[in-house]
């Protein structure tokens, strides 16, 4: 079960995702305290902001993924349903990408509007999801190499 690259590659599915949850997505300069954040925003002027979570969707999706990753890895051997399951995994990382992106473009047009001096820049946070989207796409593409390699063995006995 470990020893096959797909597995590997799931791994690191739940690795940005269990990242993701933790490290800030986008740090801004001057804002108020009283603005909602996504997961952490990092106050460059002070030393930080206390992380808070304002988004229960965004925070629901990643732990979805990281659970449903671990089923993915779990039914090693139902490579279609692997397969199944994967799909759905990619459509959830989709779905948190779409949400992240459209909750900073409201809480950037906030700040910008409130503070025009506020300076907002992306972190890691923002770019691990499309990490673990490749992830995913990876790990797929290898199960369904596993899964044409056992069909053409059955055909030859």
């Amino acid at each position: 079960m470990l020893q096959r690259i797909q597995t590997l590659f799931l791994l690191g599915v739940i690795i940005c995702n269990v990242i993701t949850i933790f490290v800030p997505i986008w740090t801004v300069s001057n804002i108020p305290d009283n603005f909602p954040s996504a997961f952490i925003i990092t106050n460059t002027d002070t030393d930080a902001i206390p992380g808070t979570v304002s988004n229960f969707i965004l925070l629901g999706l990643v732990i979805f993924s990281i659970l449903l990753t671990l089923i993915i890895i779990s039914q090693y051997k139902k490579r279609k349903l692997q397969l199944k399951l994967g799909i759905l995994n990619m459509l959830v990382l989709i779905g948190y990408m779409i949400l992240v992106v459209l909750k900073s473009n409201e809480i950037e047009s906030s700040y910008l509007l409130f503070s025009p001096s506020s300076e907002i820049s992306y972190s890691v946070g923002y770019f691990l999801p499309a990490v673990a989207i490749v992830l995913n796409l990876l790990a797929s593409r290898y199960i369904k190499k596993d899964e044409e390699l056992v069909r053409s063995m059955d055909r030859m006995r």
